[in-house]
Parts: structure tokens; sequence; C-alpha cells
């Protein structure tokens, strides 16, 4: 049987995740959920019924909000029309949908130019992937002797 700094050195580069790493992702991901859940029930349940308590009992505050939602209401109004001006990061979601489906289209009306696409770009994927293994092995046998 090997020795702790034998299979340490043996089974170097490898990846591992222990029983305690694994139990702090866990938890990290329960807290997660969590904290997603109590902002779901503040922002939909808590906040709402503040502020229609809020409005029933305070004029100035109900007027505030019927203005916000006013202002809404008519943002979403020139959205549906078009007049609404659009910032740049929704220029460039925009033309990327519209790229990604021009993409689509020609690719459903030559499949097998795409099919001989999605060889190539395999090919020279696992020929990188590849590449870049020997690199290392080179590079981790130098680094040895």
């Amino acid at each position: 049987m090997p020795t702790e700094t034998e299979l340490k050195r043996i089974y170097k580069g490898l990846a591992f995740t222990t029983s305690s790493e694994a139990q702090m992702k866990i938890n990290a991901d329960l807290r997660s959920r969590k904290l997603l859940k109590y902002w779901a029930v503040t922002t939909l349940v808590v906040f709402p019924a503040i502020i229609s308590f809020l409005g029933w009992s305070t004029p100035v505050f109900a007027a505030i909000s019927l203005i916000y939602a006013w202002y809404k209401c008519a943002d979403k109004w020139l959205a549906i029309n078009g007049q609404k001006i659009k910032s740049e990061a929704e220029v460039a979601k925009e033309e990327e949908q519209r790229l990604m489906e021009h993409h689509h289209y020609h690719c459903v009306r030559n499949p097998e130019a795409f099919d001989k696409l999605k060889h190539e770009n395999f090919r020279i994927n696992q020929a990188r992937k590849r590449d870049d293994k020997l690199e290392l092995m080179e590079s981790s046998f130098l680094e040895q002797n």
C-alpha cells in the first residue's frame, strides 16, 4: 500500500473534492436558496402589503404610488409602440439575438454544411485539447527531471 506522500505524487494534478469541501458547497447552496426564498417573500408579499397599507392610510403616499404606476404604464406603452429609446446594452442584446436567429435560419436551411462545420469545430477543439495536454505533460516531465 503506497504512503500518503506517494499517493499525492502519483495523483498529482487530478481534481478531487473532500467531504468537508462538498459539505461546505452544499451549505453555501442552501444559504443561497434560503436567501432567494426570503427575498422573494419580501418583494412579492411584504413590500406590496406595506405599500397597500400606506396607500390606504396616507393620501400622500397613495398619490406617489399612483404617479409611479402611471410612469411604469407610460414606459411600457412607449416600449410597446417602439418609441422608447433603448440603451446600448438593450441594442447589443437585440443584435445578438438577431444574429442567433439568422444563423439558426441558415443552419436549418443547410443541415449538411452545418454538420460539416460542427465536425470541423469538434476536430479543432480536440486537437487544441490534445496539444494543451501534451504541453502540460512535457512541462511537468521537465520539472520532475
